[in-house]
């Protein structure tokens, strides 16, 4: 829902003002501080969490999906999101745009170089979809401290609020840069 355009947030804004009695909306986000307020206020929200690993397990064999490497990486990457995982398996191309900012992660976490991302956040351009979904990868393989996971939620919340993702994005590739020096990962 938070994707909407002005015009259709408020036309869903007036659905939701005078409904149907026989019809139910089922309106789904990933990030609620993007979902205009009126419309948050005339909505109750069920919170869904992620599955845990035995119950993705349980999924996956349910779906008759067998484990092996690039599985196991989508397991990772969807961190308990069993729709994701499907979607890795079904659509090659989001999958390998995965396996691509996973490679930019693991070498930029490993040698700090920062030539190398700031190329691929070119690629990114101003896609905040993939710009979120990279930082989330970014989040799931840097658990270990909370002071560069701090930086990546200021980044989000950032971009959040329309400045330049590119600019975000290089600014938290410095200051992690900084902060790892200092932080054994």
């Amino acid at each position: 829902i938070e994707r909407l355009t002005l015009e259709a947030a408020n036309s869903m804004l007036k659905m939701l003002e005078e409904p149907n009695p026989n019809v139910i909306f089922l309106l789904t986000t990933s990030n609620q501080n993007q979902v205009l307020d009126t419309i948050k206020s005339r909505v109750n929200t069920i919170n869904f969490y992620p599955f845990n690993e035995d119950e993705v397990l349980e999924f996956l064999s349910v779906q008759g999906i067998t484990i092996n490497d690039a599985i196991a990486k989508y397991i990772f990457w969807a961190q308990g999101r069993p729709g994701r995982i499907m979607r890795f398996i079904n659509d090659k191309e989001y999958a390998d745009f995965y396996m691509r900012m996973d490679e930019v992660l693991v070498d930029f976490l490993a040698n700090l170089n920062l030539q190398k991302i700031w190329q691929f956040f070119d690629e990114l351009k101003e896609d905040k979809l993939y710009i979120y979904n990279f930082l989330e990868l970014w989040q799931a393989m840097s658990k270990r401290s909370q002071s560069l996971l701090d930086l990546l939620l200021e980044s989000q919340v950032m971009i959040e609020g329309n400045i330049n993702s590119k600019l975000v994005l290089e600014n938290l590739t410095l200051k992690w840069k900084i902060a790892a020096s200092s932080v054994k990962l």
